[in-house]
């Protein structure tokens, strides 16, 4: 409407503008009619019935989003940052064969995690005690998987036994 210079819109050119079905345009007109923001004049002629101006508190809205969203954007920058570190850390801790003889969970551990509650699990536990667990970390930036499982290699020259745990929510 505000592209017209007469206020008049006729709803086949809408239509075809916008790239929208005729159909959707007259289902649009009707509801703005029905509020009384639009008058019918011709059969597929319609006129804006109301003033439509900008809200003035708009514009001096506009600084102050604009500096939130700076704001946010520096945070999620500086989670990034966290998270591509948190990354590397792992990765190292990993790598590294002096910490990875602290690279254990105790069954108490596992059964007082309120985050592995109701969850179902294996557990790699090698007969000679040496085991090499590698776990694939998504790069940083790469999109979450809807759940927390990643790829594990488990290697050892020795047997792996695997057993199946289920914490459920009462206690043993």
């Amino acid at each position: 409407m505000k592209l017209s210079p007469t206020g008049f819109v006729e709803l086949n050119q809408a239509a075809a503008a916008l790239g929208v079905q005729k159909r959707r345009i007259y289902d649009i007109t009707n509801v703005l009619e029905g509020l009384g923001m639009l008058e019918k004049n011709f059969k597929n002629h319609v006129h804006c019935s109301v003033k439509i101006s900008p809200d003035p508190t708009t514009g001096e809205q506009i600084p102050q989003i604009k500096r939130e969203i700076d704001d946010l954007k520096a945070q999620e920058a500086e989670l990034d940052t966290q998270l591509t570190n948190l990354h590397q850390n792992l990765q190292a801790f990993l790598a590294d064969p002096n910490t990875m003889r602290y690279a254990y969970v105790t069954r108490e551990n596992i059964l007082q995690s309120p985050k592995l509650k109701d969850k179902s699990f294996l557990i790699a536990r090698p007969t000679d005690g040496n085991l090499l667990v590698t776990v694939q970390v998504p790069p940083s930036g790469a999109p979450s998987p809807v759940q927390e499982q990643y790829p594990v290699t488990f290697t050892s020259e020795h047997q792996i036994d695997l057993h199946t745990v289920n914490v459920t929510t009462s206690k043993e």
